[in-house]
């Protein structure tokens, strides 16, 4: 597995993935693994009035000004 940084993009309302020089967009239902504090944990990416992600079956709200580490 590679780790990536996923940003959101405000022209297309996406979130992103950059791995090296590459950047692609991610659809609803994508899975990947969270990191947070160093641990990756499954999750899936959703979006409702905001994009989410569901991690066990808790839904996280995921900031546009952030910048995540997710393991894809």
């Amino acid at each position: 597995m590679r780790y990536a940084q996923m940003r959101h993009n405000p022209q297309n309302d996406r979130w992103t993935v950059r791995t090296g020089e590459r950047e692609y967009g991610l659809h609803c239902g994508e899975t990947f693994d969270l990191v947070v504090e160093g641990q990756p944990y499954p999750c899936r990416l959703e979006m409702a009035e905001t994009w989410y992600v569901i991690l066990g079956n808790v839904g996280l709200a995921l900031r546009p000004r952030e910048v995540y580490q997710v393991r894809m």
